[in-house]
């Protein structure tokens, strides 16, 4: 565990050192634990972008609703729906993403704690031109308060013109401290450098730092916001996210 421990502690030192693709939709850093054995949860996601960047997404509003059950204590399985609104202000259906997810190891006071996700993605086609598979490792562990998750993302496209493409890599992480009994502060980051034979020049790659703040409403629901700042020339300067969570 104690060995697990300082992996985590250095793949955080690398992401944070290394110069920051797109990230994954939606700016969510994933924990180890999942909903106890028979339960249910549900998820909304919004980002709203508020400033675009280069290619200029202003007043966009992307939104994703996320549904999870857990049929073991080890197993998830999960199914999002992903919409944005057009141009002329109606939402518009995007793609639809099915999920696998394992947890190895339980987070403890001296461990850390291990899972795996695998996401696959039936895009529209005015969306995006091919399918592609994501799987993410999940890391999280405690540092005294301090509570700290490392996603590193693989993706491979598996349709389309350029499947032979290679596989890429985005990563999402977190360090988070609790401020009240309910309430919760921390900082992400979000990115990706592309294919990891070919890697995109930093200038076209899009990387965020993300301020959040969680509010545990109740037992059962609980609400995180943010701000993404980006801090590369394709990332957009400035995106707020929402993600409202309910436990059925």
């Amino acid at each position: 565990m104690r060995r697990l421990g300082a992996i985590l502690l250095a793949s955080a030192v690398s992401l944070l050192s290394a110069p920051p693709e797109a990230a994954a939709r939606g700016f969510k850093v994933y924990g180890v634990q999942t909903p106890a054995r028979g339960d249910l949860d549900g998820v909304y996601w919004a980002d709203y972008v508020a400033a675009g960047g280069k290619d200029s997404a202003d007043g966009l509003w992307r939104h994703t609703v996320e549904m999870d059950y857990s049929f073991s204590e080890r197993w998830t399985i999960g199914v999002f729906g992903d919409f944005e609104d057009s141009k002329d202000g109606s939402l518009r259906y995007a793609q639809a993403r099915f999920l696998v997810r394992t947890k190895v190891l339980d987070v403890s006071p001296s461990g850390a704690g291990l899972a795996f996700h695998a996401v696959y993605d039936f895009p529209e086609n005015w969306y995006r031109s091919y399918e592609q598979v994501e799987v993410r490792m999940i890391f999280e562990q405690f540092f005294g308060i301090w509570n700290v998750r490392l996603n590193p993302i693989f993706e491979k496209k598996t349709s389309g013109p350029d499947v032979t493409d290679g596989l890429s890599f985005a990563y999402a992480a977190g360090a988070y401290r609790p401020v009240s009994p309910d309430v919760s502060a921390g900082l992400e980051l979000h990115g990706g450098i592309g294919e990891i034979r070919d890697r995109d020049p930093t200038p076209k790659q899009r990387h965020y730092v993300v301020p959040t703040i969680r509010w545990k409403v109740n037992k059962r629901l609980s609400w995180e916001v943010g701000a993404a700042i980006g801090y590369t020339q394709e990332a957009d300067d400035f995106t707020l996210k929402s993600l409202l969570e309910y436990r059925f």
